[in-house]
């Protein structure tokens, strides 16, 4: 699926701005983390990734708020704007992911009907066999009896 943001921005100007709002320690400290979980070397890298930006805009808003996170990385990040044939993929690609989650919601629903009449059915039997135990030690008792009776002389 295409990503939904498209555009350029520098590894340094996004680092100014974390730095601008959290502090160089901790903006250090989370670009560090970044590069280390994705295997980057943020020195030698210039432009920054969609995936970095996603970053540095969550990491904004968990210090001033979304709207105020998209409007600063808005601020560094020269965003490209979409021709209408990516558009249109990307709604049918939505639309095909809507439909297929219908399908999994309904087979979901289907296994779950059929988990219940597999759970009936298991108590009913569950049921069926404690009676069957019943009854066989019933038998066995009535041949015990029998059987003692047979060797007792009258």
């Amino acid at each position: 699926m295409l990503p939904l943001w498209r555009g350029t921005a520098t590894v340094a100007s996004l680092r100014d701005l974390l730095t601008r709002f959290l502090g160089e320690q901790r903006a250090a400290r989370a670009l560090t983390s970044f590069a280390r979980q994705h295997g980057m070397d943020l020195t030698t890298v210039e432009e920054a990734n969609a995936e970095l930006v996603r970053y540095a805009e969550r990491l904004l808003a968990g210090s001033i708020g979304a709207a105020s996170a998209r409007v600063a990385i808005a601020s560094v990040v020269q965003e490209e704007a979409f021709n209408l044939s990516e558009v249109m993929r990307m709604l049918d690609e939505t639309s095909q992911l809507i439909a297929y989650s219908h399908q999994l919601e309904q087979r979901s629903r289907q296994l779950e009907e059929k988990s219940v009449a597999l759970e009936a059915a298991s108590a009913e039997l569950r049921a069926a066999n404690e009676r069957l135990q019943e009854l066989d030690r019933l038998k066995d008792d009535f041949i015990s009896t029998v059987t003692h009776e047979l060797r007792t002389p009258l």
